[in-house]
């Protein structure tokens, strides 16, 4: 009895307090500590600087500094997000942060660059992760002659696999050196170092066939300024945000970030459209490969306070249509998901710390096809510092390898997925895919026709659900609010028309009867089982039924096979006793009669 009353309780509140509930987009999170370190801020700063790996060697790899009591570079691998292995100690150091080093995956080694300091050098070593959670050196750390180091140090990997490393160095110069070997021994290419006197924060962008593209940042004031290297040689300088007046481009704000698809280039920064800092907002360019910069488009709205972290991280995941912008704002990391022209009205909450003393510090970010992985740091006192890791799993590697042999075969495949695809099957021109995501949450599959071009029939949908067909593009949109996971089978087979069978089911108190069905002024009447049937093209239509003084109507969108009903309700008439008194009349006449002639005899 308590266990019951206990859970009628438990229901009784979940009942009154889940309409307050707010009902936002949210990322599924597994949220996990790393670590406790005693250090500063910049444990796994910068945020364009990569410290966090997911699927390297079938693990998640996050690296992080402690800046105060040993002053030692470490990482910690974990299969799951959630279980984390001991420290592993990767480089020990009289004083280090976390923008003195930087790691760059290429596929099959970690290229690692590091400031040596006290010394004026630059460090780097490259090894090959393990599926146990080491890492096998090709060669001890190697100092790079003449790469003069004073703080910041990134490392990335071009496309041909060769290793480039940047630095600045305090004066605002910044050095750029390229390593004309793979193979963990450092040998500096033909033509570096290659300096520029324009920036005090730096970064660079991996392109195609070798191409780099370098940000500079800060010199003059609030300037961000770029330079393509097409593989031989460096082009001119390009200005993507501004500080002069009037605010196109706006004034920068300290932070940016960007990523590439087939070399065009999306950077998301934090500006202030006036020059008195007065509002800021986060912004989006792209860099049209052989064109040149375009428009900046909003992606969040413009703020008068300075709640908003000076570096957002801007991504692609799944797929090249739906980008991702998160930042800090308020100690809690923020999101919004969209393309570079439209972002939506509404920013979406990733974590949130509910004590109003501890304060996010920053994040680190990695992602691949399946998964998404940050990184951030808490205060708990003056100087220590928890890390922790929020990681969000999307489409499984069966799931990517099964698209990619429908996309090998020609057949149907999935082109964009704004959320989770739990399963994917195609078979005899149908195709079947179950999509998972946050309750109320509108979602959109688009799927890639090919040569089968329209499809027949859409099942699975919810009434508010629809789906579109562009038949340039040949891809079939599907858009559905749901509150956990939806099944769509989507065919090709069936009428070649491409009409949809529509059955209306007529009862009354719940048993077939026999009705009049009206659609577009055209009557079928009912058969034996109280049915009509159409079959009528992609469209919305208005149904009546008439079941003898009464008319019901509904609208039917007819985007599929469909069965709908109507149900008339039919009260019982009011007895009628004349039958019966008739009856009891003639039984009581005839009865007296005999009577009658009994007593004579």
């Amino acid at each position: 009895m308590k266990a019951g009353a206990f859970l009628l309780l438990f229901l009784l509140v979940l009942g009154l307090f889940g309409n307050f509930m707010p009902q936002t987009q949210c990322l599924t999170l597994a949220n996990s500590e790393v670590d406790t370190v005693e250090g500063n801020s910049n444990i796994v700063n910068l945020l364009h600087q990569t410290k966090t790996f997911v699927g390297v060697a079938g693990r998640i790899w996050v690296f992080y500094a402690e800046g105060i009591t040993d002053s030692h570079i470490y990482y910690k691998t974990s299969l799951d997000g959630s279980i984390w292995s001991e420290r592993n100690t990767l480089l020990t150091h009289l004083y280090i942060t976390g923008e003195a080093f930087s790691i760059a995956y290429d596929g099959t080694n970690f290229n690692f660059a590091c400031w040596d300091d006290p010394n004026p050098n630059t460090l780097f070593r490259q090894g090959t992760p393990q599926t146990d959670g080491t890492i096998a050196w090709a060669t001890d750390w190697q100092a790079i002659e003449g790469l003069e180091n004073q703080g910041q140090t990134d490392i990335h990997v071009d496309s041909d696999g060769f290793p480039w490393i940047i630095i600045k160095n305090g004066t605002e110069v910044i050095t750029v050196y390229k390593s004309s070997t793979k193979n963990g021994t450092w040998t500096t290419a033909s033509g570096f170092p290659y300096y520029f006197e324009d920036g005090s924060d730096c970064d660079l962008l991996p392109l195609s066939e070798g191409k780099m593209y370098i940000f500079r940042m800060g010199n003059p004031l609030n300037v961000l300024t770029g330079t393509l290297w097409d593989g031989l040689s460096w082009g001119s300088n390009e200005t993507l945000v501004s500080n002069d007046a009037p605010s196109d481009p706006p004034y920068l704000w300290a932070g940016y970030s960007a990523f590439a698809i087939n070399d065009d280039i999306y950077v998301a920064a934090y500006v202030s459209p006036d020059a008195n800092w007065n509002t800021t907002q986060i912004v989006m360019r792209k860099r049209t490969y052989g064109v040149g910069w375009g428009n900046f488009y909003s992606v969040t709205p413009v703020i008068t306070d300075d709640s908003i972290s000076r570096r957002p991280i801007a991504c692609n995941l799944y797929n090249a249509e739906v980008f991702w912008v998160f930042w800090v704002e308020n100690s809690k990391i923020m999101y919004r998901r969209g393309t570079p022209e439209n972002w939506g009205d509404t920013n979406s909450k990733l974590l949130t710390e509910s004590e109003s003393e501890i304060n996010i510090l920053n994040f680190n970010f990695a992602f691949n096809k399946t998964t998404i992985c940050l990184v951030y740091g808490l205060y708990i006192s003056s100087n220590t510092i928890k890390i922790a890791v929020i990681n969000s799993f999307f489409q499984s590697e069966t799931l990517e390898s099964y698209n990619d042999q429908l996309i090998t075969n020609n057949n149907p495949y999935i082109q964009d997925a704004t959320d989770i695809i739990t399963s994917l099957v195609y078979a005899s021109n149908t195709l079947s895919l179950t999509v998972s995501a946050a309750s109320c949450t509108i979602i959109t599959t688009k799927v890639y026709c090919g040569d089968l071009q329209k499809t027949k029939s859409v099942r699975g949908l919810h009434s508010t659900g629809t789906w579109t067909y562009d038949d340039n593009t040949k891809i079939l949109s599907l858009t559905d609010t749901h509150s956990s996971s939806l099944t769509f089978t989507v065919s090709w087979s069936g009428s070649a028309s491409g009409k949809y069978a529509l059955t209306v089911q007529v009862s009354a108190n719940l048993f077939p009867c026999s009705a009049v069905v009206q659609i577009q002024n055209v009557n079928q009447t009912t058969d034996l089982l109280g049915r009509t049937h159409w079959l009528l093209p992609y469209g919305s239509y208005d149904l009546q039924a008439y079941y003898g003084e009464q008319k019901q109507s509904m609208t039917v969108m007819l985007n599929e096979d469909k069965t709908v009903g109507f149900n008339f309700t039919v009260l019982p008439k009011p007895p009628n006793f004349t039958p019966l008194i008739l009856i009891l009349v003639v039984i009581v006449a005839g009865l007296m009669v005999y009577l009658f002639f009994s007593r004579r005899h």
